[in-house]
């Protein structure tokens, strides 16, 4: 809660923009200088981070358009950065094919994780 500034009153505050524990939140960033601003400003004058910036959540539809359009990137990642095989493991032992899920690299605190989603945006699992 600290990083959100005294923003955030509570942690279920975060529940209308995901039930997932930890929360899953896709942030978007608005493409014009004067957001950009505003968000380089709140970071710096009020240290709030990026992450922690609530004006910048999304909704879910927002989560699955953006994991929607990110799939052919993600899908090159898992081959450069030699991950299709564990992919190819988790789609086995979970009875789904890769054109029913959707895949996101996530930089967690310890490292990297595949998060993945079904086809609408919900978290079913990782790798």
């Amino acid at each position: 809660m600290e990083h959100y500034g005294g923003t955030l009153k509570d942690t279920s505050e975060l529940q209308r923009y995901s039930e997932e524990k930890p929360p899953i939140i896709v942030a978007t960033f608005p493409m014009n200088r004067e957001a950009m601003t505003e968000i380089i400003r709140i970071k710096i004058e009020e240290k709030v981070l990026e992450h922690a910036q609530m004006q910048l959540y999304g909704t879910q539809a927002d989560l699955k358009a953006t994991l929607q359009a990110r799939q052919v990137r993600m899908s090159g990642l898992l081959d450069t950065k030699e991950k299709r095989p564990a992919f190819e493991v988790w789609l086995q032992q979970n009875s789904k094919t890769e054109d029913q899920v959707l895949v996101q690299e996530f930089p967690g605190r310890y490292g990297y994780a595949w998060l993945v989603f079904d086809t609408e945006g919900k978290y079913i699992g990782y790798f």
